[in-house]
């Protein structure tokens, strides 16, 4: 009896071959790294931590968005936890509840950065909501460390999954910067602005590796070299959409592209019948007498609400909002502050921003909402 073909033992030959080119080929570029003193680069923080350990991050690869965050997965308990759809965890919601009444969408701030699920003001509100007798639910659909341009095509993919009746967009200052490392918009020489695919983004393509690669491999030189590809120097930037100048430079281009996501949000949504809430999330210089505020943050500020302004849409602005219900002094003294006069503080207004944000610094330099700063914003929101 024949247990194996010819065919099938030559074709096994092949591919042991062919293995065994690979895995020559992988030793002495290996070597040579070696050789070189090739040193280890940080490979990208979105899919591996800093022991080149895949399975700890909540992050993945998403070919439209660059990326966005695992389904079902705890990372750290009570902070770092998604759902079925890929949301912030909410410990009230069951698997079945499948459509959204209210769709939250942002950054680090509308997921509610380093508190806790039931401190989260997206959760907040959907208990304020339901005391009142409003049964809606709250999905927290936000996505640390995204830009403006990922949240919107995230916003457009969702509403069409889930038809919400209230979609609210959390945008934060910095989002001017991460939109345009996570460029997805670009703007053509007939003034049309274009969608880019995710996977143009360098973090997409060392992102893809990473989760397809073994963990051993990517700890290896050329593992590491492979999975940690820079253009100009950033990790995070999309061929022909990301703008190589100055963060000083960036508004004026930033500001412009999100007049236009945030206009077209609007037309979309109002023709389904869909409310829309933007909200311009408190920055703390705002509420820091003692921070080193310079003309580029106030114009930065400047430049948000004159966006909002032009996008027509319905907004908060929580800077004015929040000073003006705690601190009215400073609350006048922000109001009346122009580019020349950065001196300017409001009474009292370092205990509020020690009350309102947590203590540790991004790599911003801006501080991402307490226990307390979270609860405000679910009120002022209801």
């Amino acid at each position: 009896m024949v247990l194996f073909g010819k065919n099938t033992i030559r074709n096994t030959g092949k591919l042991l071959l062919f293995m065994s080119g690979i895995c020559i080929a992988v030793i002495l570029a290996e070597g040579y790294l070696k050789y070189a003193a090739y040193r280890m680069r940080p490979t990208e923080w979105f899919f591996s931590d800093t022991d080149y350990n895949k399975d700890r991050i909540i992050y993945a690869t998403n070919p439209l968005e660059i990326y966005d965050y695992k389904k079902n997965i705890s990372v750290i308990p009570d902070y770092w936890e998604t759902d079925a759809h890929g949301f912030r965890k909410n410990p009230n919601h069951s698997e079945d509840e499948n459509t959204g009444a209210v769709l939250v969408i942002g950054d680090a701030f509308a997921y509610g950065h380093g508190v806790r699920h039931r401190e989260a003001w997206p959760y907040l509100l959907e208990q304020k909501l339901r005391v009142h007798n409003y049964s809606l639910l709250v999905h927290n659909a936000a996505v640390a460390a995204t830009g403006t341009d990922q949240q919107y095509v995230r916003l457009h993919h969702l509403v069409k999954n889930l038809h919400p009746r209230i979609v609210i967009w959390m945008i934060s200052t910095n989002d001017m910067v991460d939109s345009n490392d996570a460029c997805l918009f670009s703007k053509g020489p007939d003034g049309i602005y274009a969608q880019m695919p995710g996977f143009f983004n360098i973090a997409y393509i060392n992102g893809l590796l990473i989760e397809h690669f073994p963990s051993w491999f990517i700890k290896t030189r050329i593992g590491n070299l492979l999975t940690s590809t820079a253009i100009d120097g950033k990790d995070l930037a999309t061929y022909g959409c990301t703008v190589h100048v100055d963060k000083q430079d960036l508004p004026p281009i930033y500001f412009q592209k999100l007049t236009y996501l945030l206009s077209n949000t609007k037309k979309i949504l109002t023709s389904q019948d869909v409310n829309f809430l933007v909200l311009l999330a408190p920055v703390q210089w705002y509420f820091d007498q003692d921070s080193k505020n310079t003309n580029y943050e106030i114009i930065l500020e400047h430049y948000f609400r004159q966006a909002l302004y032009d996008a027509g849409v319905t907004f908060i602005d929580l800077n004015p909002e929040i000073a003006q219900a705690f601190s009215p002094p400073l609350f006048a003294a922000r109001e009346m502050q122009s580019d020349e006069n950065l001196a300017v503080a409001g009474a009292a207004s370092d205990n509020l921003n020690f009350q309102l944000f947590n203590e540790e610094r991004s790599s911003y330099g801006s501080w991402h909402l307490n226990v307390r700063g979270n609860e405000v914003i679910s009120n002022i929101v209801y």
